[in-house]
This record gives structure tokens, C-alpha cells and sequence, in this order.
């Protein structure tokens, strides 16, 4: 996403392409994917050929290159659970350069190419393990119960399959399509509360939705800015999705500055309700 005004600057998109899988045994393979390829597309691959681990990662919009970046996730999975190393060119350095997925740095929706790295690698191609045991059904009620419904409509499909053809159902009826609504996706990371403070936030409002870890509870973000009031909700021509309240979409605006006006209203309305800071997904280029 970019802003309004800019000052002058390089811009490249790779489109080198190609899938290579460089070793395999009966448990795993490993797969070289070219930054160019479409990430979907390599999803797609994965599953058509019986390799787990990141099919409910499926129809996120961009590239495989851009994937690592972000550290793209969903329904429990991030794509550095898979990937292996990275290959690409650092700028400062003026070489070639293949990092390890330790020194790629992932967290959650962030990696080295965010921070230290950020616009000076050029990621050229990813590797991938990818694994042929059986799937993790990913633990989301919404997957569970509309796996159901499709396994009853395609009991002759993997459950590899079915798992993709499941979330395929859910982003298309719960996300719009940016070909058709300009958006960029969830604009919303979700947010991340110690026990203590979730201990409190329960305390107030004991129908909190949340997602245990070790140490952390993962909260719906797109839950707390429904109930804010803000799904559905239009500023100046862009809007809060009807569907999704994670999703800002543009109907009319001719600026960033309105997109991020809206921003600043739910990250204010969340904080006041909830005590809780929203943090904006999407890399804005300045």
C-alpha cells in the first residue's frame, strides 16, 4: 500500500517461474519455488501432488517471493512452518546470498525482510518442506464445519483436497475479491494478550473469543472491531466489509489518506473499549 505522495523510486517485480522438487524420501520433500510464481498456484501444486503442510494457506493473493516477507499465515498455519531457506541477492552486500529459516527471523506476520533486511534482499527463489503423512486438520470451527459439508459432497477426494476445497469455500464467501473490491486483505494483525490481561478482558466480556498457546492468547481482531460497531461501517468512501470487519475496502476514495483515517477511528475505538492496540498488516511504502 502506498501513500498519496512518494518520492521518486526503483521499483522491480520478479517474474521468474519454476517449480523444482531437489530431494525426497518417504517421509518429505523438499521444493524450490521461484519468487515469481503465484503462491496460489503453488499451494495448488502441494496439494496435487499428495505434499501437506500448506494447504490452509490457500488462495492468499501474491507471491511465492513475497510470502517470507510477511510470514503469511492462516488457520494456524504461517508459511515459515514449511519453508526452509531463502535465496536471493542482498543489495548492500552485492551477492548471492541463501539464508537459513533462523536467520530469516519469523515472528508473527514479520521476518527479517521487515526489519534489518527491509529493501535491501531480493528474495529470488524459496525453499520448501513439504511433507506426504496425512494432513493437520486445522483447529478453526468454521474448517470443521464446512470440511463436513464438503466431504459429504466429495467423499472420492483426499482429505488434502478437502481441506483446500474447504478453505477455498470460506475465503470466498468471508473475503472480496480485490480484482472486483479494491482491498488488501486482513488490514488488521490480531492481537496477542498475556494470560493476565486476558484473565481481565474475560472478566468484562466472558464471550471473548480467543486462541490458547503456551503463553499467549491469540484474539480475533476482526471480533473486537465488530464489536465496536464498525462492521459495515463507511467513511468517505471506504468501508469496513460487511463479511469480514478485518477487511477495509475502497468504493470511492481517491486517497490512501481516507483508507487510513478510518484506520485511525477503529485502532482509537478498539483501544477505548478494549485497552487493546491494533496494528496495521499491510507494508505502507512511504
Amino acid at each position: 500500500m502506498v501513500l498519496d505522495e512518494l518520492s521518486d523510486m526503483v521499483c522491480m517485480k520478479l517474474e521468474n517461474k519454476g517449480i523444482e522438487i531437489i530431494n525426497e524420501n518417504a517421509e518429505n520433500v523438499l521444493v524450490r519455488v521461484r519468487a515469481g510464481e503465484i503462491w496460489d498456484d503453488f499451494v495448488h501444486f502441494a496439494v496435487e501432488n499428495n505434499f501437506s503442510g500448506i494447504e490452509a494457506l490457500t488462495m492468499i493473493p501474491g507471491t511465492v517471493g513475497a510470502s517470507p516477507i510477511q510470514n503469511i499465515g492462516a488457520y494456524g498455519t504461517e508459511v515459515s512452518d514449511t519453508i526452509e531457506n531463502v535465496r536471493g541477492f542482498n543489495i548492500e552486500q552485492q551477492r548471492l546470498e541463501t539464508l537459513s529459516k533462523t536467520d530469516c527471523q519469523f515472528g508473527y506476520r514479520i521476518s527479517i525482510f521487515k526489519g534489518s533486511l527491509r529493501g535491501k534482499f531480493v528474495i529470488e527463489s524459496v525453499f520448501f518442506r513439504l511433507h506426504k503423512k496425512s494432513p493437520i486438520i486445522p483447529a478453526y470451527p468454521l474448517v470443521s464445519t464446512t470440511l463436513t459439508v464438503v466431504q459429504a459432497e466429495s467423499p472420492g477426494e483426499s482429505l488434502l483436497k478437502q481441506i483446500r476445497m474447504s478453505i477455498k469455500r470460506i475465503r470466498s464467501d468471508k473475503l472480496p475479491d480485490p480484482v472486483k473490491i479494491p482491498n488488501v486483505g486482513s488490514f488488521f494483525k490480531n492481537v496477542f494478550v498475556d494470560k493476565q490481561k486476558y484473565s481481565e478482558l474475560t472478566k468484562v466480556f466472558p464471550d471473548i473469543p480467543n486462541f490458547p498457546g503456551e503463553q499467549m492468547y491469540k484474539i480475533p481482531t476482526g471480533w473486537l472491531i465488530e464489536q465496536c460497531g464498525y462492521k459495515g461501517y463507511t467513511l468517505d468512501g471506504v468501508s469496513v466489509y460487511q463479511k469480514n470487519a478485518l477487511v477495509l475496502v475502497n468504493n470511492s476514495a481517491e486517497k490512501t489518506e481516507v483508507l487510513l483515517s478510518l484506520a485511525r477511528n477503529i485502532q482509537s475505538g478498539v483501544e477505548k473499549k478494549f485497552g487493546l492496540q491494533l496494528e496495521i498488516e499491510p507494508e505502507i511504502i512511504v
